[in-house]
């Protein structure tokens, strides 16, 4: 059975407390799934500043309703962009696998909340590299215009135009035309993500410098 941990509307010190007690207790590897309809930024902000580099934080979905992701325990330290970003990369295929198959199966509402994650996810990852790690990098390196960042900008926009047709699928009920759109979608992630795991990442991680440690400390929770 899944480890989940239910935060309630806590934050601050008490969910805070609760959530540090449950991951004392956890294995390297292990991953917990933390819920809270609290503010999420006191919270995970707190927990990340007492155990920077000894996790990695997966979301499911953040919202004005709630919160929810997975807690991983690392063995060992786990701050560099390209551990953060290969990683969610991981997570975001594991969401619509998990998604299709549940879909596949009959299960329709589990398969509709973790399509619905995917999507979530897919675009906050964007926005970490666009509002984040993007500008740091070019404004470290000068490169902006034809260089590394532009390229991944105009594979955001294509991969982008697939997943708002797999949105309209999903609002209409239509999930094997969802099927046939991401097929299209999944060899055009493979692409970029190579590009982004081989080459920008590697790239980031050694010319942000100094600003390494807290850009990816935003880049983990995409908090400012």
């Amino acid at each position: 059975m899944e480890k989940t941990i239910d935060l309630g509307g806590q934050a601050g010190d008490q969910g805070l407390a609760e959530l540090e007690s449950a991951f004392k207790n956890m294995g390297s590897q292990e991953q917990l799934l933390v819920k809270g309809s609290g503010d999420f930024e006191t919270t995970m902000k707190a927990f990340q500043d007492k155990n920077w580099g000894q996790y990695d934080w997966l979301p499911i979905i953040v919202g004005s309703d709630g919160w929810s992701g997975y807690l991983v325990a690392k063995g060992s330290g786990f701050s560099m962009i390209v551990q953060i970003m290969e990683s969610h990369h991981k997570h975001c295929d594991t969401l619509y696998v998990t998604a299709e198959n549940n879909l596949n199966d009959g299960n329709e509402e589990e398969g509709k909340k973790l399509l619905a994650a995917f999507l979530w996810n897919m675009e906050m990852h964007f926005r970490r590299e666009e509002e984040i790690i993007f500008p740091a990098f070019e404004q470290k390196t000068g490169m902006s215009g034809g260089g590394p960042t532009q390229v991944m900008r105009t594979e955001h926009q294509q991969i982008r135009s697939v997943l708002a047709e797999m949105k309209k699928s999903l609002d209409s009920g239509d999930y094997q035309e969802i099927f046939n759109q991401a097929e299209t979608m999944l060899i055009l992630i493979q692409q970029h993500n190579s590009k982004e795991e081989n080459i920008l990442y590697p790239m980031s991680d050694q010319h942000l410098g100094n600003d390494l440690d807290q850009i990816a400390r935003k880049v983990q929770l995409f908090i400012y």
